[in-house]
């Protein structure tokens, strides 16, 4: 069944009187209406925090209407302390927030229920109640009291567990449902409160992946047809994915803000986190993605040297492992901007390289056979090979006739990777004449490396080692 993501209209139908009139005591534009205004919230110098603790101060921030704000940071940053002032339930020390002219901690709570909503981290809630009825409160701000729900507050409700996927639930009682479950139960109380401003404070936390993605997705979607939405984020990468601008919370205050390629940044998160990250584009999204790079102890290096022949962005995953197992790596021939390239530059790692689009001459192939006859091994990576990088094929066979030890990874057949017209299946089959190791995936070239590396002082000949092939 598929969703919609249009709200059903919240119109009196012909034949209800009264109470349906609820609905138009504020005035509300349509969500294609509300995304082109602007300067929803303004937060002007603003310091929160309990008694005489600050955990945040002189913050200022205007929110447009329309916007996707992500606050990231750091735990123990103050993340959940703004966005429970921002909403009104904690009172600031100083300063002000300000909704549509208002400030939010001046305004009666029914007021600010009907512009605001605010989601938790998932509550304990000890009553049996079923999951409709916990949605249903949702429509508590826009009912009279001792009113009963019309047919359109009926049809919001519906929406709400729809668009959510928690229709299937709504008889269950809330006790018996997971955590994740609950958070999207209270994801959809919210949507049912037709809210401007949607707050949520870790939204994904209890939801497997699936359920993370479908989540913000419907959020990224509502969002689009003018839904505000503000909330906390642990996840770097769904932050980037998701929102257009985050806030990067530190000592009390916001260290960075803009979009997200100008606040998750190396250098940013080094300092903030105090964690060394790699920093990649999402291949189709174009947003910044985190990639962790762990802290390898001198202690733990394996004193073992490994030449890679990677190239075409089909080695990263390979590198990255090689350098998390503590083997010293060096790189090469590679093309300046060549996806391999990049990596090796962001973990600091020696590449022989060339010019962009020029190809592997002599020169860097004689460079090339030199830093394959010191490594203790060449690792031949699952890469394509055309005529700019021929060169490094003839490199390796030179290097394997000189003794070197040949570890090949064929997650595909040369066949499928020859973009030469048989000279690289040629090259490659006189290669595996000389007693390569050849494995099928990455955790097979681990297991060859640590055997190489155990007995690097009695090294046996290569093809003695017991490994599966491909």
């Amino acid at each position: 069944m598929r969703m919609s993501l249009e709200k059903p209209p919240l119109s009196c139908p012909s034949g209800i009187t009264g109470v349906a009139m609820a609905f138009r005591t504020r005035p509300s534009a349509s969500l294609e209406d509300r995304s082109v205004m602007t300067d929803l919230i303004k937060i002007e110098d603003l310091v929160c925090g309990f008694n005489d603790c600050k955990v945040l101060k002189e913050i200022t921030v205007a929110v447009d209407r329309g916007a996707f704000i992500g606050i990231i940071g750091p735990n123990a940053s103050g993340k959940t302390t703004l966005l429970r002032t921002v909403s009104g339930v904690l009172k600031p020390i100083s300063g002000e927030v300000v909704l549509e002219g208002q400030n939010v901690h001046r305004m009666k709570r029914s007021q600010l229920a009907k512009k605001l909503a605010f989601v938790t981290q998932v509550a304990e809630i000890d009553f049996d109640f079923t999951v409709e009825d916990i949605v249903t409160m949702g429509r508590t701000p826009h009912c009279n009291r001792f009113q009963r729900l019309t047919p359109a507050d009926k049809a919001v409700v519906k929406w709400a567990l729809e668009i959510t996927r928690t229709g299937h639930l709504s008889q269950r009682s809330v006790t018996e449902l997971s955590g994740g479950e609950k958070q999207r139960v209270l994801i959809a109380q919210a949507l049912a409160q037709d809210p401007d401003v949607l707050l949520l404070d870790e939204p994904t936390s209890y939801l497997d992946i699936n359920h993370q993605i479908e989540i913000m997705d419907v959020l990224k979607r509502l969002n689009r047809k003018g839904l505000t939405v503000i909330m906390t984020l642990h996840d770097l990468n769904l932050a980037a994915q998701y929102c257009n601008y985050l806030l990067l919370l530190s000592d009390h205050r916001i260290y960075a803000s803009g979009k997200p390629k100008d606040v998750i940044t190396a250098e940013n998160i080094r300092r903030v986190y105090g964690n060394d990250v790699l920093i990649t584009v999402h291949p189709t999204l174009g947003c910044p993605q985190v990639t962790l790079s762990p802290k390898l102890n001198p202690t733990e290096s394996k004193g073992f040297k490994v030449h890679l022949v990677a190239g075409g962005g089909m080695a990263s995953q390979l590198m990255g492992r090689l350098v998390m197992e503590g083997y010293e790596v060096t790189v090469g021939v590679l093309n300046h901007g060549d996806g391999d390239w990049m990596l090796a530059k962001e973990l600091g790692l020696f590449i022989l390289d060339i010019p962009a689009f020029v190809d592997v001459d002599d020169e860097a192939s004689q460079r090339n056979l030199e830093m394959m006859t010191s490594a203790d091994v060449v690792l031949v990576g699952d890469v394509p090979f055309g005529h700019g990088n021929l060169g490094n094929l003839r490199t390796v066979c030179e290097s394997a006739r000189a003794g070197v030890p040949i570890v090949l990874l064929e997650k595909r057949s040369m066949e499928e990777r020859d973009y030469t017209g048989g000279v690289a299946l040629n090259l490659y089959s006189e290669l595996l004449n000389t007693g390569c190791i050849r494995v099928d995936n990455e955790d097979k070239v681990i297991e060859v490396l640590h055997t190489l590396a155990g007995r690097k002082s009695t090294l046996q000949k290569p093809c003695e080692l017991e490994v599966a092939s491909a």
